[in-house]
């Protein structure tokens, strides 16, 4: 039985959004994320509570 190529390429598209249904919302939630805690870094330094200049350890780099 022959496919016809319109159903093929709807089965690509179909396939194609089913791998982007999942990175999406994860993109978005770190895009979230990341704009909350920017809002909150200023907020704070903004009060006056946090200083500017801060080091973040990471293993043995300093």
């Amino acid at each position: 039985m022959a496919v016809a190529s319109g159903t093929t390429t709807y089965k690509r598209m179909f396939l194609r959004w089913e791998v982007l249904r999942g990175w999406v919302p994860a993109i978005v939630f770190a895009a979230i994320s990341v704009a909350i805690e920017l809002l909150y870094f200023d907020y704070m330094v903004g009060r006056g509570m946090m200083d500017e200049a801060f080091s973040i350890p990471i293993g043995a780099i300093q």
